[in-house]
């Protein structure tokens, strides 16, 4: 049994009740048969998610090359990011399925769950037009943008901390080295990122730039925790 889409598009949507029949569209499996179900949405929302995350993030990290900014993306528009984001809403209970996908855990599928969620975001580009389709997905990933960009494997953490301060503050970061152990063959550095006075951040590597990078992906995770997400 499915919730109805009425609640969806004004309680968890936040979006003034329109467009009905194309947000049921999109929450219905293509096993859910006699009714239009969500593929030919989906289509068109990994297009309209990509071309927002795009934008985003080469609007918000001017100093990142192409490679780091295609890495980003890839991770935020995930299967697996797009499916935790729609269990976050309780996406699944407003879907339909039929008798035989819903015995077999069609509800819970990562991919289904995710693929209906890009068919939301073309209906609310259709219904609502881009910028709130826009506002709306960078509301539901902001979280995950600060988070891939500061993962352990990004190599540019220093560059979005400076681009993230200036936006905010208008200041740079600051790192300063406040110790060290071990032989000099195999030393340790500690660092920790200073903005406008706080330090945000703590590191360590086998080099300054390594135990910088550390800290800097730690700072990144303070300052998106301060920040409230923007509503559409």
């Amino acid at each position: 049994m499915s919730l109805p889409v009425v609640d969806f598009i004004e309680k968890v949507l936040g979006l003034p009740r329109r467009g009905e029949d194309l947000f049921e569209q999109a929450l219905t499996h293509s096993s859910f048969t006699g009714h239009p179900h969500y593929e030919r949405l989906e289509f068109l929302g990994d297009a309209v998610l990509k071309l927002v995350a795009s934008a985003w993030i080469y609007e918000r990290f001017a100093a990142l090359p192409e490679g780091e900014m295609t890495k980003i993306r890839a991770r935020i528009v995930s299967d697996a990011t797009l499916s935790a984001i729609a269990r976050r809403l309780d996406l699944p209970a407003y879907m339909r399925f039929g008798k035989a996908e819903e015995r077999t855990g069609g509800r819970k599928k990562v991919g289904n769950i995710a693929a209906s969620l890009e068919a939301v975001f073309a209906a609310v580009h259709l219904t609502y037009g881009l910028e709130i389709v826009t506002a709306l997905i960078r509301q539901l990933l902001e979280t995950e943008l600060v988070a891939a960009a500061s993962a352990p494997g990004a190599e540019n953490s220093k560059a979005l901390l400076q681009e993230l301060t200036q936006e905010r503050f208008g200041t740079l970061p600051t790192y300063r080295v406040v110790g060290g152990e071990g032989p000099l063959h195999h030393h340790t550095f500690f660092v920790e990122v200073e903005v406008e006075g706080s330090v945000l951040g703590h590191g360590k590597g086998q080099s300054k730039k390594q135990a910088e990078q550390a800290a800097a992906r730690e700072a990144l995770v303070a300052l998106e925790r301060s920040e409230p997400c923007a509503k559409p």
